[in-house]
């Protein structure tokens, strides 16, 4: 397909809202893959949320559900955002990794949301360690570090074999090299999923499409770069990629009534940590709820 023949697809039908029995329905719809899958999420990324909180409280209530679990997750990542040691906050991202719930759509959706809260915010410091000056050893002894996290099988592998002769450690040598392989792929694909979030802000939140494990088209990366380069904001376009308001309010609305007040604000305090991209004279963000 060509780019611009995508690039008109995505934009068709961006000027009409996403209303509140949109996203219950694809709460309970299997998420489309392939390129027509990313088309889709791209084009409901465009269109944003309505503003209809009375009328999202109202049919969200009823699917509401126990937040303790979540509550206390959110705060055990707050004890690692204060751990002095850089490394040690990156593992814990790392370990979250294998942590994710199963279970009734409204828990997956909740899980999905801190999940990607978890993910964004791994990357930034990824990155920030990456720019650091001064020896990579700090690289092999994390992935080393998430090996042993991934499962059970492997962290008895390492135990068992590291310290053994290299003749004798052929099976971790195998099983470290395709891990570090799988790792370096999933950098790759968060920094993608980052680039969206900083086109696009909140609206990530809100779609499950965007989860950090759905598989992406080898266009999909040259695509949004084009996108961002030819971002439609005429006047016809009710919500353009600089103006966030409405999705942030959305996404605070449905957290609060879904899981509760302190999960809205745990991801709002992520989205004011780090902010997406705002342009030199865009429509100011706001922030949908002033907490």
């Amino acid at each position: 397909m060509k780019t611009t023949t995508r690039y008109d697809k995505v934009i068709k039908g961006s000027e009409n809202y996403i209303h509140v029995e949109e996203f219950v329905l694809a709460l309970t719809s299997p998420v489309e893959r392939g390129t027509k899958g990313e088309n889709a999420a791209l084009r409901r990324l465009l269109q944003g949320f309505s503003d209809e909180e009375k009328n999202w409280r109202s049919v969200l209530d009823p699917l509401a559900v126990s937040c303790d679990a979540w509550i206390n997750r959110c705060q055990k990542h707050r004890l690692n955002n204060v751990l002095p040691d850089q490394d040690q906050q990156l593992l814990y991202y790392e370990k979250t990794i294998y942590q994710q719930a199963t279970g009734a759509q409204v828990v997956q959706y909740i899980d999905h949301v801190i999940h990607l809260v978890e993910t964004l915010k791994f990357i930034a410091r990824w990155n920030k360690r990456e720019n650091d000056q001064g020896t990579k050893k700090w690289k092999t002894t994390l992935i080393r570090d998430s090996f042993c996290a991934s499962s059970p099988q492997n962290d008895e592998l390492w135990t068992t074999l590291s310290k053994k002769p290299k003749n004798q450690c052929q099976a971790l040598k195998s099983a470290m090299k395709t891990f570090s392989s799988d790792h370096a792929r999933r950098i790759t694909t968060y920094n993608n999923l980052a680039n969206v979030y900083k086109m696009f802000g909140p609206g990530i939140f809100l779609d499950l499409f965007w989860a950090p494990e759905t598989p992406k088209s080898k266009t999909f990366r040259p695509f949004l770069e084009y996108l961002r380069q030819n971002m439609p904001v005429s006047e016809n376009l009710k919500l353009s990629v600089y103006n966030y308001g409405r999705s942030a309010d959305s996404l605070y609305c449905i957290l609060e009534v879904l899981a509760g007040t302190e999960i809205a604000i745990f991801v709002q305090d992520f989205m004011k940590e780090y902010p997406p991209y705002l342009p030199r004279g865009s429509p100011e963000f706001t922030w949908g709820r002033d907490v």
